[in-house]
């Protein structure tokens, strides 16, 4: 490892680059967050390291309750005051988005706490890991999307190996790369592809490439400086050299309150949680108002039209957060509040007021083809229709469908006439016949209609709909268990877990 006064002659070194820099980007792996609790993968006391040992890691702290680190909390720092152009991270552990960095953050590897709908890409936040699926391949959550007309399936967002990583993430990460005159990777052993190709692209094509990992990695050898040191060592020497501070956590909410008339002498009052990025953040316990309480999402209660709403905000509390008491004033439509919390400090709240919370229209394309619409929180803050879904473990017509001789081709366009949709299509489990579905043409529910074939397989999320039944059935049925098998084989090329073949 570098000595103390090695990593100081290169902190300023590091320091000066950063000064000249055009468009800067830092790449992060696990290292960054060791000293949070979190354990990485190669590192001496790594996942890998000692699950080749026969050993596991011990993560010391919860995920949830972990706090960003010095290089974090620098980071943001950087961010904010734009010397940082953008930050690429292959890590999954949502720290750089609980540091503040919310927009400027390619997670490549997904997030822990975020969920994505299949159908129209809206993205949600959660304070609690989201990842139900046992098999590699499987993401579905059991919730689904709330954008009014939407109602996709909702999956995590973790990318596992053999998977694909996220259009947005990595056309983001590429994107600033190849602009990147100055390339900053800190804790990551640069062995997992394509991620290690971003760094790779800026020095290929005549950038500074600096790397800060206490083992070696396959570009040391392309890299102008190399640190072999703990990230948050060096970030703390770069600030002192940069001539800037290293903030302390905070935990940043923003809350939402809005009013709607539900008749002639009552209004509706909901309280919603809000991303600055206009991401919905489901961050409540219960919602205490006056005379009432709320414990699941959405958290509404009711008033006299244009009376004055008070609502306590009972949080998840990973930090110890105390609840919060907010005020829809009267005559108010809506309001919203930015609150602070520092689990560091003083363990209190301190609250300031906000004239709107926008929220980005995401549609199909995700928001990179099409301008962004802007809307006011409770247009788009609807949880009404957000609920588990409780498949039925049987059906009186499972025993309708044929699986024998059934061919699985997944990229099978719709087969109606001038159709040709190809994705969001169901297999009909009587006949065979590929069709589109609701989101697209409904051409699957029109066949149904006219052949009365119940059943039907999507391509999607590999659910089962029974049309008769209108509701979903346990994939572990019976009578559905092989037609699943088949499905899952020809989309993941292997068997699903969890589910005997037999």
């Amino acid at each position: 490892f570098d000595t103390n006064e090695e990593i100081e002659a290169k902190a300023r070194a590091l320091a000066e680059s950063m000064k000249n820099a055009k468009h800067c980007v830092v790449f992060t792996g696990a290292g960054v967050s060791t000293s949070a609790g979190i354990p990485d993968y190669r590192g001496p006391q790594g996942v890998w390291t000692l699950a080749a040992q026969g050993k596991s890691a011990q993560r010391t702290t919860e995920l949830e309750k972990a706090v960003p680190t010095v290089t974090h909390m620098a980071l943001k720092e950087l961010v904010d005051r734009g010397i940082v152009k953008h930050v690429i991270s292959q890590n999954v552990d949502g720290m750089h988005r609980k540091s503040g960095i919310a927009q400027n953050l390619s997670e490549l590897h997904g997030n822990t706490n975020l969920e994505v709908c299949t159908i129209c890409g809206r993205e949600y936040l959660r304070d609690y890991g989201v990842r139900v699926a046992q098999g590699t391949f499987e993401h579905r959550t059991g919730r689904f999307c709330c954008v009014p007309g939407c109602h996709g399936a909702l999956k995590d967002s973790i990318v596992n190996f053999g998977e694909n990583l996220p259009e947005r993430s990595i056309n983001g990460g590429y994107t600033n790369s190849m602009r990147s005159d100055l390339h900053i990777v800190l804790g990551s052993s640069l062995t997992v592809s394509p991620a290690n190709d971003m760094p790779r692209s800026t020095a290929q094509n005549g950038g500074e490439l600096v790397i800060c990992n206490l083992q070696r990695t396959p570009l040391d050898n392309l890299c102008s400086l190399r640190i072999y040191g703990p990230c948050d060592v060096l970030m703390t020497k770069v600030m002192v050299h940069l001539g800037l501070p290293i903030p302390s956590f905070a935990l940043h909410r923003r809350v939402v309150m809005s009013r709607s008339s539900r008749g002639p002498d009552v209004e509706e009052v909901r309280v919603a949680g809000v991303e600055v990025d206009g991401i919905p953040a489901s961050i409540f316990r219960e919602v205490r108002f006056e005379g009432s309480h709320a414990s699941t999402e959405p958290f509404k209660g009711r008033v006299r039209p244009g009376e004055a709403c008070r609502a306590e905000v009972v949080f998840i509390g990973h930090y110890g957060e105390p609840p919060v008491t907010l005020t829809l004033p009267a005559g108010e439509e809506r309001k919203g509040y930015l609150l602070a919390f520092h689990p560091l400090g003083d363990m209190q709240w301190t609250v300031e007021e906000l004239s709107h919370v926008p929220i980005p229209d995401v549609g199909p394309t995700e928001g990179l083809d099409a301008a962004p619409q802007e809307h006011f929180a409770e247009d788009l803050m609807d949880l009404s229709q957000w609920h588990a879904v409780t498949p039925l473990p049987d059906c009186p017509h499972t025993r309708f469908t044929n699986a024998d001789q059934m061919k699985v081709n997944l990229l099978s366009p719709c087969a109606h006439p001038g159709c040709d949709n190809v994705g969001e299509n169901m297999l009909c489990l009587a006949c065979h016949v590929v069709l589109c579905g609701r989101h697209v043409h409904g051409h699957s529910l029109a066949h149904h209609e006219e052949t009365r074939h119940p059943m039907v397989c999507g391509f999607v999320d590999l659910s089962f709909w029974c049309y008769e039944c209108e509701s979903y059935v346990d994939s572990a049925n019976r009578w559905l268990r092989p037609i699943y098998i088949a499905m899952h084989t020809a989309k993941f090329g292997e068997p699903p877990a969890g589910i005997p073949h037999t």
